[in-house]
């Protein structure tokens, strides 16, 4: 008979969690309690290659009903293999996973906060802010960083990407050849810190080149606007 237990992620706990060092594909569902009782539980996939190279990370669902960067995520994960890559691939397809859950349109619904605007490092706040805090310690050893968006249900959108200008001028164009990757029409530099969401800021100020990326609207997830996140 097989053993279905072993084609399922493991649980644990955020403080024990561990990767093989390695070349291999790992899943885990990684929980961390709240003050409030409230737990969180975000789905993480890391796949080793088998050359050392840099650590991307490819995390989507940060609002519940961006779907195409979701499924994009998704594919990632079956589609890469340890042998196809040098480095570390990093997958989160799913960050909000009880907005996910409730189909809470862009805010988190324990704590009605919208987490794309919080900043780590203080996990004895909120909900959201724990869930900011667990996400940003699981990708905090990333070089690149690639933060999937879309529209939502509400939300009509042209396809672009937004690049944090802030930080070394290396990082910057290191996020900047990230951007430059994606078949969209419009990428936007922003140099004011104000127009930068403190998520992306904190990863800047970890030395992270990262971007995040609108493609996908209303809530619909076509397969052009899947690839494009999926191609990128």
């Amino acid at each position: 008979m097989e053993d279905t237990n072993a084609m399922n992620p493991h649980v644990v706990e955020f403080d024990q969690l561990n990767w093989s060092d390695k070349p291999g594909a790992e899943e885990r569902i990684v929980t961390r309690e709240h003050h409030s009782g409230e737990s969180i539980e975000i789905p993480v996939a890391r796949i080793q290659g088998t050359k050392p190279g840099p650590q991307l990370t490819v995390m989507s669902g940060m609002h519940a009903g961006e779907y195409s960067g979701i499924l994009a995520a998704q594919k990632l994960i079956t589609a890469v293999k340890p042998e196809d890559i040098s480095g570390t691939l990093l997958v989160v397809p799913v960050i909000s996973t009880r907005a996910f859950m409730e189909r809470n349109m862009q805010l988190n619904p324990v704590d009605q906060k919208e987490v794309h605007f919080i900043r780590p490092g203080n996990p004895g706040g909120t909900h959201s802010d724990l869930l900011i805090d667990t996400l940003f310690e699981l990708v905090k050893n990333s070089d690149y960083l690639i933060d999937s968006h879309a529209g939502e249900m509400a939300q009509a959108l042209f396809s672009w990407v937004p690049v944090p200008m802030w930080g070394p001028d290396e990082l910057r164009e290191k996020s900047l050849s990230l951007a430059r990757g994606f078949d969209v029409k419009y990428v936007e530099p922003r140099h004011d810190a104000a127009s930068i969401p403190p998520f992306c800021l904190a990863l800047v100020d970890a030395g992270i080149a990262n971007i995040w990326v609108e493609c996908g609207k209303n809530g619909v997830p076509t397969d052009s606007d899947t690839a494009t996140h999926f191609d990128g």
